[in-house]
């Protein structure tokens, strides 16, 4: 049987949590594609926080800038495009009561 230590799990988890990569650059650089993305690309990056972990980062394919993993973490400027039948609050939250 494999014996798993709690501890070290807890710590890893937390120590990776703490050494996230947060800036859009920084993320580009460290896959390759330094000067890829478009200037609006970047200023969607105020849209969303960006927290990646380094070895969700390490899966990535270098120099692809088509790489899913990438592709879901950081923002584009295809984030401001409007379609039709979606909105921004399909559940109707922000005209909500508060109870």
């Amino acid at each position: 049987m494999i014996q798993i230590n709690e501890v070290n799990l807890q710590t890893n988890w937390q120590k990776e949590l703490a050494n996230v990569v947060t800036n859009a650059d920084e993320l580009l650089k460290l896959v390759g594609l330094e000067g890829h993305f478009s200037e609006q690309d970047l200023a969607a990056k105020r849209l969303f926080p960006l927290r990646v972990p380094r070895p969700f980062i390490a899966k990535m394919r270098y120099g692809d800038a088509q790489d899913p993993l990438l592709l879901q973490v950081l923002p584009q400027h295809q984030e401001f495009l409007a379609k039709s039948g979606f909105n921004k609050d399909p559940l109707d939250e922000q005209q909500a009561a508060l109870p």
